[in-house]
């Protein structure tokens, strides 16, 4: 019988039950690609992270209840949040390489975590309104299995670029979601995107593979 630790994560949320919730995964060693997708389906969340040690430092996958994915910000937040506070890594930024995306890095500011992500261009859309938050969005993905994702990191790959343009700044702090939300800390840096957000366990525990 396999032993695999199992944490679940609000992540851009300072508590619980906030935010946008991943299911994380740590592996010392990749498992069959059905496996993690049977395993996925079975956290029920939106998408779930995995990830196995490498020399420099992990290598890092998602996948919703559908497939595997090519990025996703929330549960690349919630992973680093796990590395960080569960597994007691001892710098102040992690390395992940990846598959589809190219290496990302996680860097921790107090009670903060940024990712640095690929900057990507995007199509016009409505002008901003007024508020505390420089941008506010909704993300909803049917096609991936999920209705309305309530903070989406990898969407601001190509927010953030577009509203640095058009509100001709490049620090902003964001919002998404309706019922449930949360605070994104936004700065464009030349071809990449800073995405600053908080995270908080909500559950951890053991998965049983027998």
């Amino acid at each position: 019988m396999r032993q695999i630790d199992f944490y679940m994560v609000d992540a851009f949320a300072n508590s619980t039950f906030e935010g946008n919730a991943a299911a994380v995964c740590p592996l010392t060693e990749w498992l069959p690609d059905e496996t993690l997708l049977k395993m996925s389906k079975q956290h029920n969340q939106s998408e779930t992270a995995y990830f196995v040690p490498t020399e420099k430092g992990f290598e890092l996958r998602w996948f919703t209840t559908q497939a595997e994915i090519n990025l996703c910000g929330h549960a690349t937040l919630a992973a680093a949040h796990v590395i960080f506070e569960h597994l007691n890594h001892p710098g102040e930024t992690i390395h992940f390489d990846t598959r589809f995306v190219g290496p990302l890095t996680v860097t921790r500011y107090g009670e903060w975590l940024t990712l640095d992500f690929p900057a990507w261009k995007t199509e016009p859309v409505t002008p901003p309104g007024e508020g505390e938050y420089d941008f506010v969005s909704r993300f909803f993905c049917p096609g991936e299995a999920v209705v309305e994702d309530p903070v989406t990191g990898s969407a601001h790959s190509m927010l953030i670029p577009y509203w640095a343009e058009k509100l001709n700044k490049t620090q902003m702090m964001a919002y998404q979601g309706a019922e449930r939300g949360g605070d994104l800390r936004c700065q464009q840096v030349g071809e990449r995107v800073h995405i600053g957000g908080q995270a908080t366990t909500y559950l951890s525990g053991k998965i049983l593979l027998r």
